[in-house]
């Protein structure tokens, strides 16, 4: 027993913190027979138990503790409600049987403090990463502005349950990141027919493009990225398009240059001329930055035509005899399939007619009739 007394006087203070088992020594001794005697060993065992469960508990309060600091997730305030709950059990109920138990209790909820302390460290990590995500792509998501302060405000509330926030991020940025390859794309499509001639709409497709990279830049959400791509695939496309009219009006450019050039018969050679040196001036620049218009052009070819034809319906009812006269049909025919001017043709008429006039002068009084009525 003076043993057993020393134990208890050495560690009054630890064992008093446990109410029941305190209560339960004072019962033990109280009921002590002084003529059989107790055995104290088994006593004194039960109660060196209670050092590493007050440590124990110590820890737990420790990491309960640590808890409080973070906001209410995975259960935290639940857990910590837990722990206190069983300190108190531990101070004010539980009797000497029952250590080893509640030894076991409070080593598990320990351990699921510092499991759910891991969990809020890794959302820490996870966070850092999806931040320094951010950083590296600020870039891209400075020019999609609604997009990224919807992706800001879902990082904001982070984290969200059942979803891998890193991957989430990760793949909205990979979208705006298409968006905006495609958008360099047609930019550098733009540019390069910006300073083409106003032609086939050119000014038009350019305003349309302007007004899609606004709207993108300011106004695009997630759920639009399907529709800004139709959108910015459209103006490729329509680009594209307009290249290919533009090439055909070079192709066509050259056509024409290449028929005038074979002088044909067709125009007056000042008509050809004139149009052959519009055509070539806008050929020898680039075509594609020239301002023309090829349909006007070719319309003037057709005018000049046409005037030919007139010019020589013209003379030939002024000098019926041009056409009809089997002596200078053929002159007058030979005479229209050469490629001359309009004053050359006129020219050689002239001398037609003075030819005519020098053959009828040696043909007495019919002549001169035939030269007044058809000169």
């Amino acid at each position: 027993m003076t043993g057993f007394v020393g134990y208890l006087a050495q560690n009054e203070s630890e064992i008093s913190k446990f109410g029941k088992a305190t209560d339960e020594i004072c019962e033990y001794l109280n009921k002590y027979d002084f003529v059989k005697g107790y055995q104290f060993e088994s006593l004194q065992k039960k109660l060196e138990l209670l050092h590493p469960l007050r440590l124990k508990l110590a820890k737990m309060g420790e990491e309960a503790k640590k808890l409080t600091a973070f906001p209410d997730r995975y259960d935290s305030k639940k857990a910590i409600e837990i722990c206190r709950g069983l300190a108190l059990t531990c101070m004010e109920r539980m009797s000497l049987a029952e250590i080893g138990k509640v030894e076991d209790l409070v080593e598990t909820n320990t351990k699921k403090l510092i499991d759910i302390q891991n969990l809020f460290e890794r959302d820490k990590n996870t966070l850092e990463e999806i931040n320094a995500v951010l950083e590296t792509n600020k870039l891209i998501l400075n020019k999609c502005k609604a997009y990224q302060t919807e992706l800001k405000q879902y990082v904001s509330e982070f984290p969200h349950q059942g979803t891998d926030d890193l991957e989430f991020v990760k793949s909205r940025i990979a979208t705006a990141k298409q968006v905006v390859d495609l958008w360099v794309t047609v930019e550098k499509s733009i540019e390069g027919i910006r300073d083409y001639a106003d032609r086939h709409d050119k000014s038009a497709l350019i305003d349309k493009y302007s007004q899609i990279v606004v709207a993108l830049s300011s106004k695009m959400r997630y759920t639009d990225v399907g529709n800004y791509k139709a959108q910015l695939n459209g103006v490729l496309q329509d680009v594209r398009t307009l290249c290919d009219a533009f090439e055909k009006d070079g192709n066509e450019l050259k056509s024409f240059q290449q028929s005038l050039m074979l002088k044909k018969a067709d125009i007056w050679k000042e008509d050809n001329e004139r149009l052959l040196s519009k055509v070539s001036a806008v050929l020898n620049s680039d075509s594609k930055k020239a301002s023309f218009d090829l349909g006007k052009l070719k319309t003037e070819y057709v005018t000049a035509k046409q005037k030919r034809v007139e010019d020589i319906d013209a003379t030939l009812k002024r000098y019926r005899w041009l056409g009809s006269s089997r002596r200078y049909k053929s002159s007058h025919d030979a005479l229209k399939a050469k490629y001359i001017t309009s004053t050359e043709y006129q020219t050689s008429v002239e001398m037609i007619r003075k030819e005519r006039r020098k053959r009828l002068l040696c043909i007495p009084i019919i002549g001169w009739i035939i030269l007044i009525v058809t000169k």
